[in-house]
């Protein structure tokens, strides 16, 4: 799949699957209040995960999985093919993967890193750091490409492709504060934060505009500067690393 994302158009050419493109990326935004689209008047909101981002192009028994870079990573998570390769057709997925704690809870990214080990050894990651894997966008579903649809229609197509439990919790408010309180309770249950997702935004690969705002939460921290040491190369004669 070739797509360009040209001054906020998509240009879309067809080539075949499992060519990975780049992903659509947030900006980021210090509240809900900055990010809402008021001129809408209802914006989308899903949990941000802290693990690795996953692209998933299937068509009939062949399955692969890319990561944000384009490195196929189909066998460092056999899991995701297991349960996926029973839904039938041909499409693209966008989502996330995360370790998850034998309760069930979100562990740091660090953890899931341990996952990317020789083959030898992956089944033995997968005993030790179980994961699971969220799904967000739908890029391809059957023959059609669906980049130019907005937001709510892929969202849509998405629902009717995959069981509910492998979607990225989400909703879709009327107000900056029914957003925040959705932030509190991704914080509670161990993610990242949010994101703001307009409602009528394309799909830009690659591009880091486009109605997608990114939120986490801020922690103030009252620090005394105890030390500093004098810089190095263009920060000579600066005092640039500071002991607090």
């Amino acid at each position: 799949m070739v797509i360009e994302a040209l001054k906020g158009e998509i240009k879309e050419e067809i080539t075949p699957l499992f060519k990975p493109f780049p992903p659509m990326l947030a900006e980021t935004a210090p509240s809900v209040k900055d990010a809402f689209d008021y001129e809408r008047g209802e914006t989308a909101v899903e949990y941000k995960l802290d693990g690795v981002r996953i692209q998933v192009h299937k068509a009939e028994d062949i399955l692969k999985i890319f990561s944000r870079r384009g490195s196929e990573i189909t066998q460092n998570f056999p899991e995701i093919g297991e349960v996926l390769k029973d839904i039938k057709g041909k499409f693209i997925l966008d989502g996330e993967v995360i370790a998850i704690s034998f309760d069930g809870k979100p562990l740091p990214f660090q953890e899931l890193m341990k996952r990317f080990r020789r083959k030898e050894k992956i089944l033995r990651g997968r005993m030790e750091i179980p994961v699971r894997f969220f799904f967000f966008d739908i890029l391809l579903k059957g023959e059609k490409l669906l980049f130019s649809l907005p937001y709510e229609q892929r969202r849509r197509i998405l629902q009717e492709t995959l069981p509910s439990h492998l979607l990225v919790p989400s909703k879709v408010i009327s107000n900056p504060e029914e957003g925040e309180r959705f932030l509190e309770k991704a914080i509670r249950e161990g993610h990242e934060g949010i994101m703001v997702k307009y409602l009528g935004s394309s799909y830009l690969p690659g591009k880091r505009v486009g109605g997608w705002y990114k939120i986490k939460k801020v922690i103030s921290l009252d620090l005394v500067i105890l030390g500093a040491e004098w810089g190095h190369g263009r920060r000579k004669n600066w005092l640039s690393d500071y002991y607090l």
